[in-house]
């Protein structure tokens, strides 16, 4: 398969450098066959949830190119398309011809990447070494800390009194937009301390304040602001309940949970979808007058929007820089934007402080350059604007052979603490890749600043009640 995998990935890269783009049927096919391999290794358990789980999250935006199977372009006629706007490199088959190449090509990398770590790092080699949980005490405190940055991060007003995108945080000025990726590692770290809790009166404990924690946060810091970014957490939370605690606990994982896991997404993709719709017409209503009124209007909410989101938006951007590329307006950067992201990795209010302007902030960065987009960046257009199809490639290798050693064999010898690094990394996995890579830098950073802390409070001798 390894063979494969890389002479596809050759094959594609010598076909852009010659300038031959390959019908979009073939491109599907490439990306179909690598999702049927990914699913085949995770049932044989040669890899992971968490690498499966980053396969579907990067390569769901090209969903909306399967219509294409069946465009004509010289005739077709559309207002809308993936339920967005047309624009010009929608219905130009090259551009979609080289959108697909570049989907395609992510597949193929990341499954790659994946052969390689269940070739390398064993996904059996489990060992067992749970860190002592800390007291109730500092627990509560921990737990409270990050209540209280979801509270400050979230935006003021709530959707009955300001539309969505109006309405700003409280935090809007100090120029640290990764704060609330801070409150919800110190809330994944406080679930995995109550998981691992051996005494059963201070797990009881921990497990009603953590449940009123998150009921809390999900209802008055993020529904009832139009918010969704805790949607990932929890399904990283719930993920970590069904399948990595029994796996890791007994070393086991029954097939009956995997229905389990497609009810609780159909769930949620149902939710986030209502929030969407919803966020931006309930001014002026009451939480409960808005369900009897003719002027809400609820008609996209249905099973066949389900497969429409936050990632049909994203699909413009690879679309956006295959155009460029075709019509020649794209330059290519040679890790230019590497270069940059290492430089902005130092937080905007400590850039601020010391007058240090950043290559890459809230406006500047390639979402910026995006001839269309709604901001950010699916994780395939930076590599493809420094090294075009090649740069896809590897840069999907790496990240595949990142999420199966992260999964297989990082902190092996500390199980609460991989698990807190699994489900961070599931809540950032779908900013990180539709947003930015700088999101992913700074989940890790954020993750290990938040994990020594966590060490220090367990090393100091505080009595446990």
């Amino acid at each position: 398969m390894y063979l494969i995998l890389f002479s596809l990935g050759f094959i594609k890269s010598i076909f852009y450098l010659i300038d031959i783009l390959l019908p979009i049927g073939f491109s599907i096919l490439f990306i179909l066959v690598c999702a049927i391999n990914i699913l085949y290794k995770f049932l044989k358990k040669k890899i992971g949830l968490l690498a499966t789980l980053g396969f579907l999250i990067v390569e769901l935006p090209f969903i909306h190119l399967v219509p294409y199977l069946f465009v004509r372009y010289e005739s077709q006629e559309l207002e809308l398309w993936w339920s967005l706007s047309m624009n010009p490199y929608m219905l130009d088959e090259r551009v979609i011809e080289l959108t697909g190449m570049i989907g395609a090509a992510t597949a193929i990398g990341y499954t790659l990447g994946c052969e390689i770590s269940a070739k390398l790092f064993k996904y059996s080699n489990i060992v067992i070494n749970k860190t002592k949980s800390i007291g109730i005490f500092p627990w509560s405190f921990f737990l409270a800390v990050g209540v209280t940055l979801s509270y400050i991060t979230a935006p003021e007003a709530n959707i009955f009194n300001a539309i969505y995108t109006e309405s700003v945080s409280l935090t809007s000025t100090l120029n640290f937009s990764s704060l609330w990726m801070f409150s919800y590692i110190i809330i994944i770290f406080a679930f995995c301390d109550f998981i691992f809790e051996e005494n059963k009166s201070r797990k009881l404990y921990k497990k009603i304040l953590f449940m009123l924690a998150i009921i809390y946060i999900s209802i008055f810091h993020q529904l009832l602001k139009g918010d969704r970014e805790i949607i990932p957490m929890i399904f990283g939370i719930y993920l970590a309940t069904v399948y990595w605690v029994p796996l890791y606990l007994k070393n086991e994982f029954s097939t009956k949970n995997v229905l389990k896991i497609i009810i609780f997404v159909f769930m949620v993709l149902l939710l986030s979808l209502s929030i969407g719709v919803l966020r931006s017409q309930l001014v002026g209503y009451s939480p409960f007058s808005f369900l009897t009124s003719d002027t809400v209007d609820v008609s996209s909410i249905h099973l066949g929007n389900l497969i429409k989101g936050t990632w049909t938006a994203v699909l413009l951007t690879p679309l956006s820089v295959a155009g460029d590329n075709i019509y020649g307006s794209l330059p290519l950067n040679f890790g230019g934007d590497y270069i940059d992201l290492i430089a902005s990795i130092i937080p905007g209010f400590l850039a601020d402080a010391i007058a240090y302007e950043r290559p890459l902030d809230g406006l500047k960065g390639p979402a910026w350059q995006m001839t269309y987009g709604i901001g950010g960046t699916h994780f395939s257009v930076v590599p493809f604007m420094n090294f075009r199809i090649p740069g896809v490639l590897l840069a999907a290798i790496f990240l595949g052979l990142l999420l199966g050693y992260i999964e297989n064999r990082i902190f092996n010898a500390n199980i609460l603490l991989k698990l807190a690094l699994i489900i961070t990394i599931v809540m950032a996995l779908p900013h990180w890749l539709w947003y930015g890579d700088k999101n992913g830098v700074n989940a890790f950073i954020i993750f290990y600043l938040i994990y020594f802390c966590y060490m220090w409070i367990s090393k100091i001798h505080i009595k446990k009640i």
